[in-house]
């Protein structure tokens, strides 16, 4: 998922926008960051020839981006007294550290995407939708869509602006 949005992202098919220290989203036109800034902030390589970036598959850290941030919109239908869910928007997180000498690892989240911009894209990425069937195929527009992925909540914004324990 991450080398396809990253793919898209050196296109300029979708636009993707900074992260704050705290992980929030600002999908504003003055917080939109380019592939060259995360390629620099995040230590990417890659080559300029004849004015054009070249990134081979290999130099996607699509192995060390292990996490994502999904921000979802709760909705309550008056009408049939249910709730509903839709993704907003993702962030791939990149997990790098020292794990292997008794470090931890950090995290470091990269850059928001809205879900509304990607999902014609995630329609065409098919994904295995069984561990156990190699035939039960889904796009990973449905995968998000139908909510097949887990997860735990870190954080939430309401109108009273009360904490998530109360």
């Amino acid at each position: 998922l991450f080398s396809y949005l990253f793919k898209l992202l050196l296109r300029k098919q979708i636009k993707a926008y900074d992260t704050k220290l705290d992980a929030n989203e600002d999908f504003s036109e003055g917080n939109e960051v380019s592939a060259k800034e995360l390629m620099d902030r995040y230590k990417m390589f890659y080559e300029v020839k004849d004015g054009r970036m070249r990134v081979n598959d290999a130099d996607i850290p699509s192995d060390e981006v292990k996490m994502y941030y999904v921000k979802e919109s709760v909705y309550y239908n008056q009408h049939t007294a249910t709730f509903h869910s839709r993704v907003t928007a993702l962030c791939p997180v990149l997990v790098r550290g020292d794990t292997e000498f008794g470090g931890t690892d950090a995290r470091y989240p990269m850059f928001w995407v809205k879900f509304e911009d990607i999902a014609p894209q995630l329609g065409k990425l098919m994904l295995m939708g069984s561990n156990y069937n190699n035939a039960a195929m889904m796009s990973a527009d449905d995968f998000f869509t139908l909510h097949r992925y887990e997860g735990d909540i870190y954080r939430t914004v309401n109108l009273q602006d009360r904490l998530l324990s109360n």
